[in-house]
């Protein structure tokens, strides 16, 4: 693991060394002489304490301290005030510049040592805290390109959603049907299910064939990858809808694209090449996944879709 690392800033060398002696053993020590290059080191070493001596030959270590705490690159950097002023004006004029603790000089070693490990600890637990919400949200727009690419490379047939969306348009359908799917004999139980499903609801059965198809393959799929999940059968809007969950790994996000359009890609925890069929034969997919788990939905209209006329064609592609 990584060093902790504290910049001491003072123009006394005597201090420094009397510092460096003790921080030493646990951390990597910068130092710097006045307030200017302290600003700078700040900025470059990024320490995880600075104790910063109030009386410097430049800037007053208050003016440092405000400045630091006022940039973006250091402003959660702890800032220890070091003084040989023993008085309530001065650890006010501190604190007021943003300084996290303050300290009398000449500093007891082992306190100082103890506020440093504290003060750092509570730094590197920001910064990885930071770091969490900066990849989610790098996550968040590569997920919303990556929705919008493969929507677009499918012709519009899969929609990726967050489990939100998903469970939105799941209260707005009427369940006919739901069973577990955990072994493979539930897996004939699902086809009969929809199958009997589709036929009540008049789809034909040259697309029912379909259908049974593709449940086939998520039931399938859903036991070998994700060791069982659940069937549901749902009508709305002029389509029924087959929902297939469970709670496995999910599909690794940088594999989608292979996973979801990329025809005999496999991976442990993907559809693999059943995806591709379901692209084919279903008029929507929809598919939630993170590593609690997926759901595909598969969507097929009670009657199906008619040819697009000239007009149809004139009001998706205006420019044509």
């Amino acid at each position: 693991m990584e060093r902790r690392r504290v910049l001491i800033v003072d123009d006394d060398e005597i201090t420094v060394l009397l510092l460096r002696k003790h921080l030493e053993p646990e951390y990597d020590v910068v130092s710097a002489g006045d307030g200017a290059e302290a600003i700078e080191k700040a900025r470059l070493a990024s320490p995880d304490v600075i104790l910063l001596d109030v009386n410097l030959p430049d800037i007053q270590g208050f003016e440092v301290c405000r400045r630091l705490k006022a940039v973006e690159d250091t402003r959660l950097i702890p800032v220890v005030m070091l003084t040989s002023l023993n008085d309530a004006e001065s650890e006010t004029a501190g604190l007021e510049a943003g300084a996290d603790d303050f300290l009398i000089k000449p500093a007891h070693f082992p306190h100082l040592k103890l506020r440093v490990r504290n003060l750092s600890r509570m730094k590197r637990l920001i910064d990885d805290r930071l770091e969490v919400e900066r990849r989610r949200a790098i996550e968040a727009q590569e997920r919303v390109i990556m929705r919008d690419a493969l929507n677009a490379v499918t012709g519009g047939k899969l929609w990726m959603m967050d489990r939100e969306q998903i469970d939105a348009i799941m209260a707005q359908q009427d369940e006919l049907a739901a069973l577990e799917i955990r072994i493979p004999s539930d897996v004939g139980a699902a086809r009969a299910a929809s199958e009997e499903s589709a036929l009540r609801l008049g789809i034909d059965r040259d697309r029912v064939f379909d259908l049974v198809l593709c449940v086939s393959e998520a039931a399938t799929n859903t036991i070998k990858h994700a060791h069982g999940g659940r069937l549901g059968i749902r009508r709305s809007n002029g389509c029924l809808a087959i929902w297939v969950s469970d709670t496995g790994p999910g599909i690794d996000f940088k594999l989608l694209p292979q996973s979801t359009v990329q025809a005999g890609f496999s991976t442990k925890a993907s559809l693999g090449h059943g995806f591709t069929i379901l692209l084919q034969l279903m008029d929507r997919v929809l598919l939630s996944t993170n590593t609690s788990g997926t759901v595909v939905v598969l969507e097929m209209s009670l009657h199906p879709p008619s040819e697009p006329t000239l007009n149809d064609l004139l009001e998706r592609f205006p420019e044509i």
